[in-house]
């Protein structure tokens, strides 16, 4: 016989067998039910973790962690000098960070904390790493950059912006695509480039081959053209600049670039045709120090083209704060100086390495229509200005409008480092 109590306990026992048979259904609004969560695992692979192999500060952290209830994780990452560094990043979903603000020379202490969807935490070890002192530029199959730019026209007796002429915008992605080795004898990074116009329907690509040695960071080879100005400059419009018709400023940007034999050089490049730089271009000489100056270009079309380190600056990117060296590019004209007058070689001038065959002294004079001012820092390129003076800008019937000078502001947006 039932009695009131009994009953009761009847229906709680009921109760529960329903509750758990819906928890077990799948269509049920709860879903099914976890009897329990797990806190996510860390591996013994990190990297960097060492003290013993300086790193370059573009370096990516890298670690690896898995749930065992395969929920999905979310990262923070804490990264100093001290033996309790700050959070520097959270909320990341895959296994790695580059920390773009890193110093030459320092010792770094980093962890991370994984989270799963059912709020566990794991704490990594701490790891620890320190930074070399001389920067090299970041070399790996997969590394990535990003720049957006724009260029200006300036009047050059105010410096301001001339609205009523087209400003570009532009964006660039830079990745390596492999390691090859160019005519049996140079092992190069295959580096792939493309930018677009913004609002617009132009693209274009180019590609190059670099590696470092002991002596810099060389360019060997190269096709189309390198991606640091708009493709155009405004229907039926045309420049002019030291005597030369451009339909762009990437045309001119790569007159003011290339070798001798310009012509045939530009047009086998824009034809995607592989162009070899011989001597390859010293684009950068290690080590990098303040006041070091060399040739990067023996013989440079209309001009030898020389580097100086001028100075070491911190900078700000829409992704942090660099250290970063500031590179001028000097363009160089190189006379020798006849009784019956100047005639133009690419000979040694102030840190040149040519041979002009002549016992006459040389004249050098520094070419000041043509600035180009780079930022590098252990992630690589990070800016680039250049700026060209007095353009002749003429409308479709070739008529000069106006003697102006064009400012081209590039910048990185965001970079990519494998180990």
């Amino acid at each position: 016989m039932l009695t009131k109590s009994n009953l009761l306990i009847v229906s709680f026992i009921i109760a529960i067998c329903i509750i758990g048979l819906i928890s077990c259904d799948s269509s049920s609004p709860f879903g099914p039910q976890k009897l329990h969560s797990e806190a996510p695992n860390f591996s013994l692979y990190a990297f960097p973790n060492s003290t013993t192999t300086p790193q370059q500060p573009g370096i990516t952290l890298q670690w690896s962690c898995s749930d065992p209830n395969g929920d999905p994780l979310t990262y923070s990452v804490y990264l100093g000098t001290t033996k309790f560094p700050a959070l520097v990043a959270e909320g990341l979903t895959v296994p790695r960070y580059t920390p773009l603000s890193l110093q030459l020379g320092k010792h770094y202490y980093w962890w991370v904390a994984a989270k799963d969807s059912d709020g566990n935490i794991t704490h990594s070890p701490r790891w620890e790493f320190i930074t070399g002192s001389d920067i090299v530029y970041p070399l790996a199959v997969g590394n990535q950059w990003e720049y957006t730019g724009s260029t200006y026209w300036i009047d050059p007796e105010t410096g301001k912006v001339i609205d009523t002429l087209p400003s570009y915008n532009f964006h660039s992605v830079i990745a390596i695509i492999s390691y090859d080795t160019l005519l049996n004898h140079f092992p190069a990074y295959h580096f792939y480039e493309e930018t677009y116009e913004y609002f617009s329907a132009h693209h274009n690509t180019a590609e190059s081959y670099f590696n470092n040695t002991s002596e810099g960071f060389f360019q060997y080879a190269y096709s189309g053209y390198s991606a640091t100005a708009p493709l155009k400059i405004g229907n039926g419009y045309s420049i002019e600049f030291m005597g030369q018709q451009f339909h762009n400023i990437r045309e001119l940007l790569s007159f003011t670039s290339v070798s001798p034999d310009m012509s045939i050089r530009y047009q086998a490049a824009a034809n995607g045709r592989l162009i070899y730089e011989d001597p390859p271009i010293k684009s950068l000489a290690y080590p990098l120090e303040i006041g070091k100056q060399w040739v990067a270009r023996p013989k440079g079309g209309l001009w030898r083209i020389n580097k100086e380190v001028t100075e070491m600056r911190t900078i700000r990117t829409i992704q942090g704060i660099h250290e970063c060296y500031v590179i001028t590019w000097l363009y160089y004209n190189d006379f020798i100086n006849r009784d019956y007058g100047a005639v133009k070689v690419n000979g040694p001038g102030p840190g040149g390495n040519g041979d002009t065959g002549y016992d006459e002294p040389i004249i050098t004079t520094l070419d000041t229509n043509i600035v180009t001012v780079d930022y590098i820092s252990a992630s690589g390129l990070l800016r680039r200005n250049i700026t060209l003076k007095n353009i002749i800008y003429s409308d479709y019937q070739g008529t000069p409008i106006d003697t102006l000078n064009v400012i081209i502001k590039w910048d990185i947006t965001n970079v990519e480092l494998k180990q």
